[in-house]
């Protein structure tokens, strides 16, 4: 308990830093924590799982249709940038898979909660071919709803909202008052951020840094937030306004913030268990060579660290569901009392 205590304490003074640090300086922030923290994130993560079982109530095999999955998205991309040369029936089929991102990215996360609660080979695909089902018919009926899924879920869904998922469910378990007090503050950022006098911000990207921006699409997401929730169109005016430089605070601190939250938590969740001297020196040559893409060239990383970005994502939805679950528990536990 008092282990938990002090990890607790330690991530209120991250999100202090990633919050202030984001402030100053929000473009850097992103590009050095996605490029240096990020691929360490996902190795060690992937490992931990694959040591959980990826937390399947079914064989932890049937995780394989999400690495598949994940696989049929960042196939076309990877190809289509390292110019190969293939079957252009191949290619078409590819990109037709590929452009479904949003449908497959749906299909993962229904088929990830349904390996939370269901075992047996043949319920598992009669599940699987109904959620097929129902993800395309969500795709013509409710195209809007897909598309937010599409672009949040794998973003800003995964990196700030199961984040503070995962810290509440913490904190149902170790009943500790500095981590309700962490819960409360991780939501309370986005409110600060929002009411932050912009004279504190007084920040405007180098060229260098709008040319990485650009070149790479990293403005993409935040776009898209004004999009959907204050009617902003995108233009060149974004980066010079108000809402535009606060949204993307925001972004490098959930980014920030869910990176050193992982970090912070090896004995807590025990992922440390699972990196082995043999498993942790190939995860730091991966690291190291990763890191080595991003500083040769920004777009080569990204490319080459797609598939590994997104596979982690898609892997972690079944811990997501058991912490939803587990908080839904609780409250209905609370009300019936």
């Amino acid at each position: 308990m008092v282990h938990t205590q002090k990890i607790d304490i330690l991530n209120i003074i991250l999100v202090f830093i990633s919050l202030i640090t984001a402030i100053y300086i929000p473009f850097e922030l992103f590009i050095f924590s996605y490029a240096f923290f990020g691929p360490l994130h996902y190795l060690t993560e992937i490992t931990w799982l694959h040591n959980k079982k990826f937390f399947l109530e079914a064989n932890m095999n049937w995780a394989v249709i999400l690495v598949i999955i994940t696989l049929l998205i960042s196939l076309y991309p990877l190809i289509l940038y390292s110019e190969i040369t293939i079957n252009s029936w191949v290619e078409l089929l590819l990109y037709y898979i590929s452009a479904q991102y949003d449908i497959l990215l749906l299909i993962s996360l229904l088929f990830a909660g349904s390996l939370v609660y269901f075992k047996g080979k043949k319920k598992l695909i009669g599940i699987f071919i109904m959620i097929i089902i129902v993800s395309i018919i969500t795709a013509l009926f409710l195209p809007n709803i897909l598309l937010f899924l599409g672009i949040f879920l794998p973003t800003l869904i995964h990196v700030y909202l199961f984040t503070l998922l995962f810290v509440i469910s913490g904190c149902i378990k170790n009943k500790s008052k500095y981590g309700i007090s962490l819960a409360v503050l991780i939501l309370l950022v986005p409110a600060i951020i929002y009411y932050l006098p912009i004279e504190l911000i007084n920040y405007m990207p180098t060229e260098r840094i709008k040319v990485t921006l650009a070149e790479n699409e990293l403005l993409f997401v935040g776009k898209e937030i004004t999009k959907f929730f204050y009617g902003f169109q995108t233009s060149n005016t974004y980066l010079s306004s108000e809402i535009g430089i606060k949204i993307e605070i925001f972004i490098a601190f959930a980014y920030t913030y869910h990176y050193l939250n992982w970090f912070s938590k090896t004995t807590v969740i025990g992922w440390r268990k699972a990196v082995t001297k043999k498993n942790g020196l190939l995860i730091l040559l991966f690291w190291l060579i990763s890191v080595c893409l991003y500083m040769y060239d920004f777009k080569t990383g990204l490319m080459a660290l797609f598939f590994l970005s997104l596979l982690h994502v898609l892997l972690e939805f079944p811990l997501n569901i058991i912490s939803i679950k587990e908080i839904a528990s609780t409250i209905r536990s609370k009300m019936n009392n």
